[in-house]
């Protein structure tokens, strides 16, 4: 079913735009989510500026030696930093590149394939409207790779063909689910008073923290976003939680050990950490973790 006609700004995900004022209010939640996906940044109802990523910057400012990248070169470069599966098709519907999600979700795609082997002559078409009009559009697909998922493709043109964005909507809903199991088990385990979960980007620091870890630590709430993790340990065993935080990011594997905490920014408590990765899409993405006090 075609769900509708679009111009490439039109129809943007509402997870990956937000208005310059609630930008400045939680620039800490939006500098996070920006590692994921480029951030339209809305004024009066329509995107007026993009924020990138400094990896999807870097890709999108390469330079090969010799002579400037190609629009598809460049344009594959920067859809690798996509969590999404990404496509990039010729006008025929030949398949010119993809990302590394899209590889690991559906094993037919390869380079000179065709996007009639993932999802029929439905997509073929869809695929050559596109390049022909270039106007987008968003289409519900079964994929032959995935036949018992959902998948909403949405196809954009660009110079030299098209990109597909495939996101799953089967997953979306137990997304939902799975996350609403989780808060439950999360506010089981911080429900006796002496224990705190949390989330760790990739640079050790805290993501969105919840309340609980500022009543165990006796800190200012709206203090602690950004902070890092290492902050609130003794200066004794900082070194021993930045190695933590190293290994269960470069392996994926978890770890737990016996620290010190600093209360109030002065008082001593030991404590148990314990840190988990989070490896949606082939790397770690983020940390995720929980401190209970002894």
């Amino acid at each position: 079913m075609i769900i509708g006609h679009m111009s490439i700004m039109d129809g943007l995900d509402t997870e990956f735009t937000v208005t310059s004022s609630d930008l400045v209010r939680n620039f800490g939640t939006w500098q996070e989510r920006v590692q994921r996906s480029p951030l339209y940044i809305m004024h009066r109802g329509r995107p007026r500026a993009v924020m990138l990523s400094v990896d999807s910057m870097t890709a999108l400012c390469a330079r090969v030696e010799g002579p400037v990248a190609g629009a598809n070169e460049q344009v594959g470069a920067i859809v690798e930093a996509y969590d999404e599966a990404v496509i990039l098709a010729d006008p025929t519907g030949t398949v010119t590149g993809f990302n590394h999600v899209a590889k690991a979700r559906f094993p037919s795609v390869n380079e000179g394939s065709l996007v009639v082997s993932l999802g029929g002559d439905f997509l073929k078409a869809a695929v050559v409207r596109v390049a022909e009009s270039g106007t987008s559009e968003v289409l519900e697909v079964t994929l032959y790779d995935r036949p018992s998922r959902e998948y909403v493709a949405r196809i954009c043109a660009m110079p030299e063909g098209v990109v597909i964005l495939l996101r799953d909507v089967t997953a979306a809903e137990r997304l939902r689910e799975n996350d609403a199991r989780m808060l439950a088990l999360i506010e089981a385990v911080e429900a006796g008073g002496n224990a705190a979960t949390f989330r760790l980007d990739q640079r050790g620091s805290l993501v969105e923290p919840r309340q609980s870890l500022a009543r165990l630590v006796q800190a200012a709430h709206d203090q602690l976003a950004g902070v890092r993790l290492v902050t609130l340990v003794s200066t004794a065993d900082r070194p021993k939680v930045a190695e933590m935080i190293s290994q269960v990011l470069a392996t994926g594997k978890s770890a737990s050990d016996q620290i010190t905490v600093l209360v109030q920014g002065r008082k001593l408590q030991t404590a148990k950490l314990s840190l988990g990765s989070v490896n949606p899409i082939g790397r770690v993405t983020e940390l995720q973790g929980t401190l209970t006090f002894n």
